[in-house]
C-alpha cells in the first residue's frame, strides 16, 4: 500500500491498495480493517461522487483495475466472465469479434468497470429494451469485510436456487462486498442499429412526441427528449431491417404530427454525446418517474437545468443543474423540495453529484425506503464492523 491518489469529499485516501487477485483483495481489506480504516472499492471512478459523506476518520481506496481480463467466454452460450477491473469497452471489444455485445450503456465505457457496473446496478439509454446490470448478471465472486470469498449465481441462465445473491449484491454500492469477478449474459448484435433525431421547437414538444411514440408501442431500443439549445427527440432502433424500417416510418409520422422536423441519421457515438447531458457536472439530479409525470417534472426542472434529458422509454430524467444560478445550499434545499413534489407519489429523485460543502442540504439518495431496516440487518450481518464504505449508502448504511 502507498499513500496519495483518490479522494472523497475532498479528503485524499490515507492508503491505496491495488490488488491483482481475490486473495490480494482479501488481504488488503483485512489489513485496512486492522489499521482502523474504512475500505472504499474504486473501479473507474465514474460514479464515485454519488453517496453520503464517508463515516470514517481514515480510509483506504481499494483499486480494482488490477483485477482485469476476460477469464472465460462462450459465444455459443452467450456468456462471458471477466475480472471486476475489466472495463466495459474492453468487454465490448472482445464480444464484437463474434457480433455480440453486453447491452449496458452507461457513460464513459472506457472507464466504467464491470465491478462498478455491478456495485451501482448501472444502466443507460438501452435500459428499457435490455434492462439494467442486475438483469444481465448471472454470477459473481466477491470478497466480504472479513476477507471471506462469496460466490453467487453461476455461468448458466437458470442457476438460482435459494437466495438470489446476485440481486442482493447488485446495487449495494460497495457496502456489502468487493466484486472481484462477474459473469454476464450477452446478446447478439442486432442486424440493424439506427439512430434517428427529430428537431423540436422546445423540450415540451419533443417530450410530447416521445410520450406519444412510447404509447404507440413502437418498441424503440431507446427514446429520449433532449433539452438545451437544440431540443430534439432521439431514438435508437434495433432489429431486423424490415422491423427497423417500419419503426422509422411510424416514428416519423408521430414526430411530424407533433411539429418535429426530421434530422439526418446520426452515428451512435454522436447520439450518445447528445444525450449525455453533461460529461462531468458539479451538481446533478436524476429522477425515476411514471410516464404521466414526465411533462410536469420536466417543466419544473427545466428552469434549473443547464442540460436535461428525459428518457421516455424508462421514465428516467437526468439533469445537470446550473450551479451558478442555484443560490447556494439554501437554493439547493428549495430546488430539491420542488423537484420531489413534481416527481409525485410514484416518483423519486436522487442527487448523483453534489458539492461536498452542500451535502447537508439534501439527501442524495432521496426518501428512505420501507426496506431500510432490512437493509440495515443485511449490512450488520455481512459487515458488522462497518468496514466497507460506511455511511455512504441509503440511510447512512
Amino acid at each position: 500500500m502507498s499513500g496519495g491518489g483518490p479522494a472523497l469529499d475532498e479528503r485524499p485516501a490515507d492508503r491505496v491498495a491495488s490488488p491483482s487477485s481475490a486473495a490480494e483483495c482479501a488481504a488488503a481489506i483485512i489489513e485496512a480493517a486492522a489499521a482502523g480504516h474504512a475500505v472504499v472499492p474504486w473501479g473507474g471512478g465514474t460514479a464515485i461522487a454519488h453517496g453520503n459523506r464517508l463515516r470514517a476518520e481514515r480510509w483506504t481506496a481499494l483499486l480494482t483495475r488490477g483485477m482485469a481480463g476476460v477469464h472465460e467466454y462462450s459465444p455459443d452460450d452467450l456468456v462471458i466472465t471477466a475480472g471486476a477491473g475489466t472495463t466495459l469497452a474492453e468487454v465490448q471489444s472482445v464480444l464484437s469479434e463474434h457480433r455480440q455485445f453486453l447491452p449496458i450503456d452507461p457513460r464513459w465505457p472506457e472507464r466504467a468497470t464491470l465491478g462498478g457496473l455491478v456495485a451501482t446496478n448501472a444502466a443507460g439509454r438501452l435500459r428499457a429494451a435490455y434492462g439494467a446490470t442486475r438483469d444481465r448478471l448471472l454470477g459473481f465472486r466477491a470478497v466480504l469485510a472479513d476477507g471471506t470469498e462469496l460466490r453467487g449465481g453461476g455461468k448458466v441462465v437458470k442457476n438460482v436456487a435459494g437466495y438470489d445473491l446476485c440481486r442482493l449484491l447488485c446495487g449495494s454500492w460497495g457496502t456489502l462486498g468487493v466484486v472481484t469477478e462477474a459473469t454476464f449474459r450477452v446478446h447478439p448484435l442486432p442486424p440493424v442499429r439506427r439512430w434517428m433525431q427529430f428537431g423540436a421547437a422546445n423540450l415540451s414538444a419533443a417530450l410530447s412526441a416521445g410520450v406519444a411514440a412510447h404509447r404507440a408501442r413502437l418498441q424503440s431500443a431507446a427514446l429520449a427528449a433532449v433539452g438545451g439549445p437544440a431540443p430534439a427527440l432521439i431514438a435508437a432502433l434495433h432489429g431486423a431491417a424490415a422491423l427497423v424500417d417500419w419503426q422509422e416510418r411510424a416514428l416519423g409520422e408521430v414526430a411530424a404530427a407533433h411539429g418535429l422536423q426530421r434530422g439526418v441519421e446520426i452515428a451512435g457515438d454522436e447520439a450518445a454525446s447528445r444525450w449525455a447531458w453533461d460529461p462531468d457536472p458539479a451538481l446533478a439530479a436524476r429522477a425515476t418517474l411514471t410516464i404521466s409525470a414526465l411533462p410536469g417534472f420536466a417543466a419544473a426542472c427545466e428552469p434549473l437545468a443547464a442540460a436535461l434529458v428525459c428518457d421516455v422509454a424508462s421514465g428516467v430524467v437526468e439533469a445537470s443543474i446550473d450551479i451558478a444560478g442555484i443560490g447556494g445550499d439554501g437554493g439547493l434545499r428549495r430546488a430539491a423540495a420542488a423537484l420531489a413534489t413534481a416527481a409525485g407519489p410514484g416518483g423519486s429523485v436522487v442527487w448523483p453529484r453534489v458539492p461536498a460543502a452542500w451535502r447537508p442540504a439534501v439527501d442524495v439518495w432521496g426518501p428512505e425506503p420501507s426496506t431500510l431496516e432490512l437493509m440495515r440487518a443485511i449490512k450488520q450481518a455481512l459487515d458488522p464492523g462497518g468496514t466497507l464504505s460506511p455511511g455512504r449508502f441509503i440511510g447512512g448504511l
